[in-house]
């Protein structure tokens, strides 16, 4: 039985223990990550926050990348519908099989429910710094990701995530037992900061879409 906190899982071995593959050529991670050609100008505050990432993300922590650009970012789309769905921090999930209990707090997340978390839907994990750090961002994000699946009613239902590496964000698409990961996208360069945008607008449509908003 491995009962190691979610922080201890290593990508390869989520796939070993639960059986998922990465789809380099993945249909549906393509669609997600598809953006329109003229996309619009950052607003100000936007162009606040992006020129803060510039002049500090060499020298930036963990908790000042997050508060300084991470948050603004989020909070510009806002996940948040009344009675809907709503943004989730520091809530503990578990996922429990024959082979593995595991659980761990998961950093930020959508999901239906006003207290209680009951159908996430896109998840936010690791904020890690420019520098240092040894973890597996893409192992932690992925088995958060499982424990949402395992509790959600159409097991083949898409679940999205994203992990970010100081200025880098990676966006992830699981569905049933494949998932894919995106090139990087270098949120210091203007263009990729719009495109990040974007596709964290689509992100929202797709949940509303869902839930029939």
């Amino acid at each position: 039985m491995i009962t190691k906190p979610f922080e201890q899982w290593l990508f390869e071995e989520v796939e070993l223990t639960f059986g998922v593959k990465r789809n380099r050529k993945f249909g549906e991670l393509a669609d997600w990550l598809k953006v329109e050609t003229d996309l619009p100008a950052l607003s100000p505050a936007e162009t606040v926050f992006w020129s803060l990432l510039n002049e500090n993300v060499e020298t930036w922590n963990e908790d000042e990348l997050k508060i300084n650009f991470i948050a603004p970012v989020l909070m510009d789309i806002n996940f948040n519908k009344t009675d809907c769905y709503k943004v989730f921090s520091q809530r503990l999930l578990s996922i429990k099989t024959d082979k593995v209990d595991s659980q761990g707090r998961v950093e930020w997340f959508v999901s239906a429910g006003k207290q209680i978390p009951r159908e996430p839907f896109f998840f936010v994990h690791e904020y890690k710094p420019e520098k240092g750090g040894n973890a597996d961002p893409l192992g932690q994000l992925l088995i958060a990701m499982l424990a949402s699946q395992a509790k959600n009613a159409e097991a083949q239902m898409p679940i999205y995530g994203l992990y970010i590496v100081g200025r880098f964000w990676f966006f992830v698409l699981l569905v049933g037992k494949e998932y894919g990961v995106s090139p990087a996208y270098d949120s210091a360069d203007e263009t990729k900061l719009k495109e990040i945008l974007h596709i964290l607008r689509k992100t929202k449509q797709y949940i509303e879409t869902r839930l029939g908003v």
